[in-house]
């Protein structure tokens, strides 16, 4: 879940919250740039051929890849003088900003709703439930890791009769760790 809010909600919320980029030439006039859009492809490499080609994950695996994608974003610019009016104005469609890796099973993964024939018919393990990356050709999964914060008072609620709550305190000097 929190991949899919990651590419479907997070990333585009980044983006369309950029504020556009004004700069001022010497000749008064001011140059504009403005993203508009946002695109995460399914993931793919290009071949010696310069041939697209859609990889799986048991591609990857095979030939130490990372199963990623490109994030391509539009870009708009406007050259305006300062009595305002627009002396030049270009779109530059899909330009790769980045490359995201792809959790397995994700809606942006090539097996996303694939049948139990199709998954099969490409030699992956039809009953991977995925949730996890593969990072050149190596299956990779993230564990989250909690800490206490130091030097914050933390309120517990206790199971045993006796007491109610239990407060804890982690201390640590700024100067020595």
């Amino acid at each position: 879940k929190s991949f899919e809010d990651l590419v479907h909600t997070q990333i585009p919320n980044i983006i369309k919250n950029e504020p556009d980029i004004h700069v001022k030439t010497v000749d008064d006039q001011t140059y504009i740039v403005k993203v508009t859009n946002i695109y995460i492809e399914r993931p793919y490499v290009i071949e010696d051929t310069r041939k697209i080609n859609y990889i799986t994950p048991i591609d990857a695996r095979h030939r130490d890849l990372t199963y990623d994608s490109p994030v391509s974003i539009d870009i708009e610019t406007t050259l305006r003088h300062s009595n305002g009016n627009v002396l030049e104005k270009k779109k530059y469609n899909q330009h790769i900003l980045c490359r995201i890796p792809i959790m397995i099973q994700s809606s942006k993964c090539n097996f996303y709703d694939k049948s139990y024939s199709q998954i099969v018919k490409e030699k992956e393990c039809a009953f991977d439930d995925g949730g996890y990356f593969i990072i050149k050709g190596k299956e990779r999964v993230l564990i989250t890791q909690e800490r206490i914060n130091y030097n914050n008072i933390h309120v517990f609620q206790e199971s045993s009769q006796k007491k109610r709550f239990v407060a804890s305190i982690r201390s640590m000097s700024d100067e020595t760790n």
